[in-house]
């Protein structure tokens, strides 16, 4: 029996292949880093996905609804997280500003991390120019409390985060009115 010898096209189209898995696997981006939009990732155990080398996998469901064990608890808001969140979207919603005072009102409100990308922001790209209503509570649990705060482009949802003592924006999320 004679054996055929692979060709170049054959390499080719393997290293091709093999390339395309490797970037598909890194697709996710980076665990815990916020992506541009401000959502963080969190590659936080094993999810479901797809690949092109092998089918969608799902997780059974956790036994009783129970997630494993958690670090906060539901509770009350906080009224300084609340303060925070209405104090950042004020700071936020002044597209006439210059980047550097834009940023030096919203940056001492943020998550260090957050902080960092709200520097690549430029301000003029803000739809929002005001804050046009009250406040109200999406969840809040010991660690992290999230807001709605009306805005004349929309709602922005605001999450805050305790880091030490104190709390801190760690993002946003402008939910747009229709026209």
């Amino acid at each position: 029996m004679t054996r055929r010898r692979r060709g170049p096209i054959a390499a080719l189209a393997g290293a091709l292949l093999a390339t395309v898995a490797a970037v598909a696997a890194g697709c996710g981006g980076t665990a815990g880093e916020p992506s541009p939009s401000g959502s963080a990732t969190t590659g936080a155990g094993p999810s479901a996905y797809a690949s092109p080398l092998a089918p969608a996998t799902e997780l059974p469901p956790p036994p009783n609804g129970d997630d494993g064990p958690g670090t906060s608890t539901s509770a009350p808001p906080s009224p300084n997280a609340r303060s925070t969140a209405e104090a950042f979207a004020r700071a936020w919603a002044r597209p006439n500003l210059r980047a550097d005072a834009w940023l030096a009102g919203v940056q001492p409100l943020a998550a260090p991390g957050y902080a960092r990308l709200l520097a690549t922001v430029d301000p003029a790209n803000i739809p929002a120019r005001t804050v046009t209503g009250p406040t109200s509570v999406i969840s809040a649990t010991t660690a992290v409390n999230v807001f709605a705060v009306p805005t004349d482009a929309g709602i922005l949802q605001v999450t805050c985060g305790l880091h030490g003592d104190k709390w801190l924006v760690t993002t946003v999320d402008l939910r747009r009115q229709p026209p």
